[in-house]
């Protein structure tokens, strides 16, 4: 499991209800060099989003009273940060509706480190390259108006 030079101080914010799913993940990804924040309250998840401001969210479906779907939707509407939802369900009715609601990925548990890795790796990439798209638009923009 090897990250991407160029994203190895990513900080992911992993919520789970389950403290040892959080401390599993933060031990399987102690090995990419990313900053890592685990919360087990998606409340604090949603908080920890704003705050945290990271590049990229792991999220587990089934938690207890603020669930995985409310907390997708709540940090949808301030934040575009690349989503992986990580569930125990596997059905595509529930991954399609996941993916509507503005998750990016969906892996069912147990996931393989690798493809977990590989899937991070992905979006993180894809975010970097969305950011620096953004950043030549703004100063082609700026140097238009100048």
């Amino acid at each position: 499991m090897i990250a991407s030079n160029n994203h190895k101080k990513a900080k992911i914010l992993i919520i789970d209800d389950d403290p040892s799913a959080t401390e599993l993940f933060r031990i399987l990804l102690a090995p990419t060099g990313y900053n890592v924040l685990t919360t087990n309250s998606g409340e604090k998840g949603i908080e920890l989003s704003r705050h945290f401001a990271p590049d990229l969210i792991i999220l587990d479906l089934l938690m207890p009273r603020l669930d995985g779907w409310q907390v997708c939707s709540e940090i949808r509407q301030f934040s575009k940060v690349p989503i992986i939802i990580i569930s125990v369900i596997d059905s595509s009715e529930v991954i399609t509706k996941a993916l509507n609601l503005g998750a990016d990925e969906y892996l069912p548990k147990p996931v393989s480190p690798n493809m977990l890795t590989a899937s991070i790796n992905n979006l993180l990439r894809r975010a970097y390259s969305e950011k620096i798209m953004r950043s030549k638009r703004n100063l082609s923009d700026q140097n238009i108006c100048n």
